[in-house]
């Protein structure tokens, strides 16, 4: 997050565009949307499920974790993905004092 945006970070996004972040306006989003009820989206698209997670420390939203799933996830997966959000958050945290990537 950076404010008035979100810098998508993929490896994927820099094959595709060259770029190595794609930025994507924020307000009026479904990443605001997550970000402010702090709850999982999903939905269909062409390509599969695509689920957002909203990424937080100790409920500061610091950024956001978006998967795309090839089927219909059940409670499981989406259980997972909640979890890998908040292992995410965690791991930014502590490599704050060893990388200024996220910034």
């Amino acid at each position: 997050l950076t404010g008035k945006a979100v810098a998508r970070l993929s490896i994927a996004a820099a094959e595709e565009t060259g770029r190595a972040a794609e930025r994507i306006e924020l307000f009026g989003s479904i990443y605001e949307r997550v970000i402010r009820t702090q709850h999982l989206y999903q939905e269909a698209t062409g390509r599969g499920q695509r689920v957002i997670a909203p990424v937080t420390n100790r409920e500061d939203a610091i950024g956001l974790l978006e998967v795309l799933l090839p089927a219909e996830p059940g409670d499981d997966i989406l259980d997972a993905v909640g979890e890998a959000a908040h292992v995410l958050a965690y791991i930014v945290i502590a490599n704050q004092r060893f990388t200024d990537l996220y910034t």
